[in-house]
Formats: structure tokens, C-alpha cells, sequence
């Protein structure tokens, strides 16, 4: 459940506002590749919240800061890094979705998936990132307007919503806070569902 926040959140990556206190969490990830179903090496949280104008949301990403991989780029450039996505299906149909990524640098990287076409990486919106990498990993703090989204005609939203982690050390190790049957073809019908977006 997303509950909406009455303090503003600043987008540095510092996760110090208290906007973040009544957060929703979404915890308990488990590995989506190489391993099905797998225990991640490491803990990831993230947490969603949102005001009048904006969705927030936060990734907490444990791990050693100095096996962390990131490249400092324009927008769209980065890959094989270390990153979080926030993956969001507004109607809920599975027919498009919205991807958001970010890499421990802030550097975004966004797309629109289509069931028809998949990954459309030209795909732009207006949005705000940072991150901030600690001593126990990385943090991201992101802000998307909901005026960049299309969502339904009604007062209380219900998304389907997926949280991922990326991460690549001697294989590509990806996590995700929705567990996945890859004998169901359709990935995004097995997403989360965030509740409560008023």
C-alpha cells in the first residue's frame, strides 16, 4: 500500500527525508537469473510513497562498495552496471508498461514495453534520480511526475508494479521483488500490485 506523504522528499539519494518514515516496503527479493527462485547474496528494499504531484521511490541496495559497478554517462548509455528498475503497469492489462531504471551514478535509463513490440529504448520521459553509494552498498532515491504517466479515470489507482535489481560480478545476477514461473509466458502479469495511489 502506498501512503501518501505530507513532507517533501528532496531527490538527492540521501534518503534522509522523513516523507520516507510511512513509506510502503517491498522487501524479500528473490533471484530471477542466472537461479530461479534463487536467494539473493545480498538484501535490497524498496520503498514508494507519493504527494500531489509526484511518485517516489527508494531502493536500499546492500552490498560491498568496492565491488560496485558503475559507469558515469549520458542517459541511456549505461549497461552491464549496477542498477534498480521500478517497472510499472498503470492499467494493469499487460498490454505496455513503464520501465525506469538507475545506476549507484543517478545516470537514468528508461523504456516503454509493449506486448507487441517489447523494448522501446528511445522511449523518453521527464523524471528526477540520484544515488548515493554508502559504505554498506548504494542507495537510489527517484521522482516521477505523474503528469509523465497515463494511469485510469479514477480516484484510487491499483498498478501492477514490479521492483528489480541488477547486478553483475562474475555472472549477471538479477533479483526482483515479484517471484516469476518462466513457464508463463507473460512476465509482466506476474507483477506486485501497489494499492492506495489517491
Amino acid at each position: 500500500d502506498a501512503v501518501k506523504t505530507t513532507v517533501a522528499i528532496s531527490i538527492d539519494g540521501q534518503l534522509n527525508d522523513s516523507g520516507w518514515l510511512m513509506a510502503g516496503q517491498a522487501d524479500n527479493f528473490t533471484e530471477r537469473s542466472p537461479n530461479d527462485l534463487g536467494q539473493p547474496d545480498v538484501e535490497t528494499k524498496a520503498y514508494i510513497t507519493y504527494d500531489e504531484n509526484n511518485l517516489y521511490v527508494a531502493f536500499i541496495c546492500l552490498d560491498d562498495p568496492a565491488s560496485i559497478r558503475a559507469t558515469m554517462c549520458q542517459r541511456d548509455q549505461f549497461d552491464n552496471d549496477d542498477a534498480v528498475a521500478l517497472l510499472i503497469d498503470t492499467y494493469g492489462d499487460a498490454a505496455w508498461a513503464y520501465e525506469f531504471l538507475v545506476n549507484p551514478y543517478g545516470v537514468q535509463k528508461d523504456r516503454l514495453w509493449t506486448s507487441v513490440a517489447g523494448e522501446d529504448s528511445g522511449f523518453d520521459l521527464i523524471w528526477e534520480s540520484a544515488a548515493h553509494v554508502t559504505d554498506s552498498g548504494y542507495q537510489v532515491e527517484i521522482a516521477i511526475p505523474f503528469s509523465s504517466l497515463r494511469f485510469p479515470n479514477k480516484d484510487v489507482q491499483s498498478w501492477k508494479v514490479d521492483f528489480w535489481r541488477e547486478r553483475p560480478r562474475e555472472s549477471f545476477k538479477q533479483y526482483s521483488w515479484a517471484a516469476y514461473d518462466r513457464n508463463d509466458q507473460c512476465w509482466v502479469c506476474q507483477w506486485g500490485t501497489v494499492n492506495g495511489i489517491s
